[in-house]
């Protein structure tokens, strides 16, 4: 098993992944065995004033290169082997933890963190989110829960349902990646939060703001807050600037960081 032991003999993984899947498990696998695996946290700026600190969560591991990470289509490999509700709950143990450490510090700081398939479809998942959440006795509303448009899109009752449960939890329901021709999910799911995908930049720039008003629109209509992601420079912001759009992300804002430290007063909005 090569001189570190790491490697999966495992039949059923061998069965379900490629032979290039299997590299990017392996180096996963090797990242979770010696307990490197971490969030980093890129912030969310507000245009229309709103006081809230606010980051996006993204999980990452150390990776070969000993860098922090992402395997290229790391997501499907998780889900065909099974283990994105394991990433899930390791990483909504640890954005409960930093929510916690940032309310006893007395900063009101909110996290937005993905879901995935597995996640979502477990019977107690809505008791789970809601005992944890109590456990690490942090306000409900500090935390979002975000389900990319396409699992939505699959599983739109499941997704309903988990809305409502959540919604009367006091949890904010986001829903991410949102394509121009969704406007029907957003109206189905009216969610708390709307995050466009990142191509929504691009096509702003090539066919200008046709596209994108309307969603924005239906975002504000079932009272959600509408966030552009993908922000790279100074002209795009430009252009969404008078779209009624709430929040902005993405590099031009900052890059995603390792710590909790953003200086959300010290922007140039």
């Amino acid at each position: 098993a090569g001189g570190n032991g790491y490697e999966l003999f495992n039949p059923s993984i061998d069965s379900l992944l490629t032979e290039e899947e299997k590299v990017l498990y392996d180096e996963f696998v090797q990242a979770r065995d010696e307990g490197h695996m971490t969030l980093f946290y890129q912030p969310m700026m507000s245009l229309q004033g709103s006081p809230d600190q606010q980051y996006i969560c993204y999980f990452r591991y150390k990776m070969q290169d000993g860098k922090w990470g992402l395997g290229k289509n790391i997501f499907p490999i998780f889900e065909k082997v099974g283990i994105d509700a394991d990433i899930d709950k390791i990483t909504f143990t640890h954005s409960l933890k930093m929510l916690a450490k940032e309310k006893a510090e007395g900063k009101p700081t909110k996290l937005f963190l993905t879901l995935h398939p597995n996640t979502l479809l477990r019977e107690d998942a809505s008791r789970w989110v809601r005992q944890s959440i109590a456990k690490a006795g942090i306000d409900s509303n500090s935390l979002i829960l975000t389900l990319k448009s396409h699992f939505a899109a699959t599983y739109l009752k499941k997704a309903i349902e988990l809305r409502d449960i959540f919604n009367k939890d006091g949890i904010r329901f986001c829903l991410s990646g949102v394509q121009a021709n969704e406007l029907e999910l957003i109206q189905s799911i009216r969610p708390n939060y709307v995050a466009f995908d990142g191509q929504m930049i691009e096509v702003l720039k090539q066919q200008g703001t046709d596209k994108i008003v309307p969603l924005i629109q239906a975002a504000h209509n079932v009272e959600a807050k509408a966030i552009i992601t993908n922000l790279e420079e100074a002209s795009s912001l430009a252009q969404i600037w008078p779209l009624g759009v709430d929040f902005v992300t993405g590099n031009y804002i900052s890059k995603p960081m390792s710590k909790l430290s953003y200086d959300f007063a010290d922007n140039d909005f």
